[in-house]
């Protein structure tokens, strides 16, 4: 049997859009984990301002409105002396959830400086496929 393609099995389901973010915290769309089994979120850095950080965690919550901090989601800071132009990002699987919440988001801060910055969420294992169903309306149909 042929597997379906990566396009088919993948879903842009969160996103910050790319920006030069100043000092404080954006947060991505909520992804309900009830359709999707594991999301990983990436987050870019351009060049960031003069010693500014860049932190991203997630958040959980039984609304679409999520706000509790989950422990042991988030990376580690990333700084102007050594990060412009990183990459990092942080996993979740549906099992990671507290019991009760069904929402999940990333929130990208940045301190001290405006950074430049963005971040994607992609889902894999979708409860119903294809997985590229649930992309966000914003994401232009895939190319195969």
């Amino acid at each position: 049997m042929a597997r379906s393609l990566l396009s088919q099995r993948l879903a842009i389901v969160a996103v910050v859009n790319p920006s030069s973010q100043s000092s404080g915290a954006t947060s991505s769309t909520a992804v309900d984990m009830l359709k999707h089994r594991e999301v990983l979120f990436i987050v870019q850095t351009g060049v960031l301002g003069t010693s500014a950080t860049v932190d991203v965690k997630l958040q959980t919550g039984a609304t679409s409105s999520p706000s509790t901090d989950l422990s042991g989601k988030s990376i580690t800071q990333l700084v102007k002396a050594s990060n412009d132009n990183n990459q990092a990002s942080i996993g979740i699987r549906a099992s990671d959830m507290p019991a009760g919440h069904r929402y999940v988001k990333a929130v990208v801060t940045v301190g001290t400086a405006s950074s430049l910055t963005s971040l994607v969420g992609v889902a894999e294992q979708p409860r119903y496929e294809p997985a590229s169903d649930y992309s966000l309306t914003t994401a232009a149909a895939p190319v195969n």
